[in-house]
């Protein structure tokens, strides 16, 4: 196209359309030096753009989906790299270099790039200063539920001992803020069940019944009327798993046992089916707390 162009072919010049389709698909296509193939298009992008070859400029679409490429590359410094071109994004609006602002997917890229890596803190630094840019007015964004969901998936990938806690107490403030009116900061299933997930993961003591307790707090909401809250055949799963690999003494166990038996029962009377995943998780349950 650029080369029609050049030869006086106006009908085929790049717009901004052209160059994020092609920037998206480099992004998306796993490959190895993605990150890098996307950066070179879009410093290419903003080249031809200063002499005037093109009319079109690099926006924050182009800009998020280079993101993207290093949110989902595994080379290590991958999510590092994502938060340097944030930071840069955000030095250069702030400055008036630039008039692309960061917005709240640039944001949740790079804290789900974190969160894969089970770099909680370095998610929680971002949703930090993610709402103190809001606070302060330099930024008209605010983290919304997908924002929220990555950092507690991070807690559900980290090693700290203290995760599953520190997960509850990010969902507790979710739920503050989406009944003082954050309609924006809405908890959903998966915002439940990937905590139950960090549980699940942990050696806390009492872990079941955290999860059991969870689960009963869903079906409540759902119940009055919150249809973001129904539980599904996952998030049973999830429970049961967590009441699995339970720890600690015999009492603890037989404990989980019998959340596990009820939470499995209590599926069996409902409205969702079971699926491999249930059974899988149930025949594990019984097979790790059932005496031989």
């Amino acid at each position: 196209m650029l080369k029609l162009n050049e030869e006086g072919e106006d009908d085929v010049r790049p717009d901004d359309v052209t160059f994020n389709s092609v920037i998206h698909n480099i992004a998306n296509s796993n490959e190895a030096d993605s990150p890098q193939r996307a950066t070179r298009l879009l410093e290419r992008m903003e080249q031809l753009n200063d002499e005037g070859i093109i009319g079109a400029k690099p926006d924050i679409i182009s800009y998020n989906s280079v993101l993207n490429a290093f949110a989902k590359n595994g080379r290590p410094g991958a999510a590092k790299d994502a938060e340097e071109m944030l930071n840069n994004l955000e030095k250069s609006f702030d400055s008036g270099v630039w008039n692309i602002e960061p917005d709240v997917y640039s944001y949740n890229i790079v804290i789900s790039a974190w969160g894969k890596r089970g770099e909680a803190h370095k998610a929680v630094a971002l949703l930090d200063r993610m709402t103190s840019r809001s606070f302060e007015g330099k930024a008209v964004i605010k983290p919304d539920t997908a924002t929220y969901n990555s950092v507690l998936n991070a807690w559900s990938q980290s090693s700290d001992r203290n995760a599953p806690v520190k997960a509850l107490g990010l969902l507790e403030i979710m739920f503050r803020l989406y009944e003082g009116g954050d309609v924006t900061a809405q908890p959903d299933v998966l915002s439940i069940s990937t905590v139950i997930n960090a549980f699940s993961k942990s050696k806390f003591p009492g872990k079941a019944r955290e999860a059991r307790n969870l689960l009963r707090r869903m079906k409540k909401l759902y119940e009055e009327g919150e249809k973001k809250m129904k539980p599904n055949v996952y998030v049973y799963a999830a429970v049961l798993n967590t009441c699995a690999y339970a720890f600690g003494r015999s009492e603890e166990k037989e404990d989980a046992l019998k959340v596990g038996i009820e939470t499995y029962e209590e599926l069996q009377s409902s409205d969702i089916e079971a699926n491999h995943v249930v059974y899988g998780s149930f025949i594990r349950l019984c097979r790790k707390l059932i005496p031989m």
